[in-house]
């Protein structure tokens, strides 16, 4: 049977588990359902929402770190999440919620998939810093929607690959550390995968902003101007251009991409440059 058969078969067996509602999706963490559920009140207690980031000292990092990240280094320091979480607004924190959610679904106790997710995390990150300046830039709406959409524009993937290494274990009855056929097995990823996302962030239940982006094809919608569709999209181009991406891609689709998308955003040669300058090692620090 040749790879492009294999291929054919795993992804009729992907195709019918997402028709038939059957991914098996992970669950957002109790403890960011808990502090979402107190964001989502516009008077939410500081005390109470510190409280429950502070059950899970990853999360708390997470924030106190945010808090003092660059962005921020004229301000004294926030020593607790108490003051994290005061400096900080509600989008952000909630957005920080489902990024610390997001970033286990791109890692894998699998060999064949464990590299893969970490490059995809890493390009995601990209996007969203980006996609968020992008809407800034633009005084466009939504910035932390669009920062969601780039975080999660690719969640997909690292979904689908899970799906497919179990296909093949399952069609071929095979148990290898790499996949038969890796590059094959990467064009069907790419083909596929905005179905496993649009899912999961629905099962998440993101704001309809945040599940376009994840939904969205790479044509722009002209008319929406500054939506955080259209960052995102752009913004993909963009990480794509520095390098910052997990896989072969077609260099002059990519370049008409960003050359359509810096016209929608009004952004010159210089400034698009300027968005994209050290963003590898804005990423690192993001990672680390």
């Amino acid at each position: 049977m040749s790879d492009q058969e294999m291929a054919r078969r795993a992804e009729e067996v992907v195709r019918k588990r997402i028709e038939a509602n059957d991914l098996s999706l992970p669950s957002l963490p109790l403890v960011a359902v808990r502090c979402l559920d107190i964001l989502s009140h516009p008077d939410f207690s500081v005390a109470d929402l510190a409280r429950a980031i502070e059950t899970d000292p990853l999360l708390a990092a997470g924030v106190v770190r945010l808090a003092n990240s660059a962005a921020r280094a004229t301000l004294e320091p926030a020593r607790s999440v108490v003051q994290a979480v005061m400096r900080l607004g509600a989008d952000e924190l909630q957005t920080l919620m489902f990024e610390v959610s997001a970033r286990p679904v791109f890692q894998s106790h699998s060999h064949a998939i464990r590299s893969l997710g970490s490059e995809l995390w890493a390009h995601s990150l990209a996007v969203a810093l980006l996609a968020r300046a992008l809407v800034r830039r633009a005084a466009g709406p939504q910035p932390e929607a669009a920062y969601l959409g780039g975080l999660l524009h690719d969640i997909g993937k690292p979904l689908m690959a899970g799906m497919l290494l179990d296909a093949e274990r399952r069609l071929f009855n095979v148990r290898t550390k790499t996949w038969l056929f890796p590059a094959t097995w990467l064009t069907l990823i790419d083909r596929v995968h905005r179905g496993v996302g649009v899912a999961l962030a629905e099962a998440w239940h993101l704001p309809p902003l945040v599940v376009s982006s994840v939904r969205a094809a790479p044509l722009y919608e002209v008319g929406e101007g500054a939506h955080p569709a259209n960052a995102v999209r752009l913004a993909n181009a963009l990480a794509k251009t520095v390098g910052v991406y997990a896989g072969a891609f077609d260099a002059a689709a990519v370049a008409d991409q960003v050359l359509t998308g810096r016209k929608l955003f009004a952004l010159s040669e210089q400034e698009a440059a300027a968005l994209t300058e050290g963003l590898r090692e804005r990423v690192d620090a993001r990672t680390s």
